[in-house]
């Protein structure tokens, strides 16, 4: 004969494997930011503007860069962890720090 003693133990596993087993996702109530680093190179033959300011960035936000020559210079290429980027200007979605290095040559 089955007692309440020995069906209770068994029980509560069910339940607590039951519970443990779901895929819950529990929502992140605390803000990430990230930053953003730029460079020039060579030092003074452009610029680079970003679409947001302030040294840390929320997580998700959408950041525009663009390389802008100094007089005499051509914007050549991105490097840094932009480096795959191929378009001036470039739009990303920001989800980690960013080094952005726009390279310029001189004409």
């Amino acid at each position: 004969m089955i007692t309440v003693k020995r069906i209770f133990p068994l029980i509560l596993l069910l339940v607590l494997v039951a519970a443990c087993s779901r895929n819950k996702s529990i929502p992140s109530s605390v803000p990430v930011y990230y930053s953003i680093a730029t460079t020039v190179t060579p030092e003074g033959a452009g610029t680079i503007d970003v679409s947001v300011s302030g040294g840390a960035v929320l997580e998700g936000t959408q950041v525009t860069f663009t390389a802008r020559p100094a007089e005499g210079y051509t914007f050549s290429a991105w490097a840094g962890t932009a480096s795959d980027w191929k378009t001036n200007p470039k739009k990303v979605t920001l989800h980690e720090d960013l080094n952005v290095i726009a390279i310029f040559t001189e004409q």
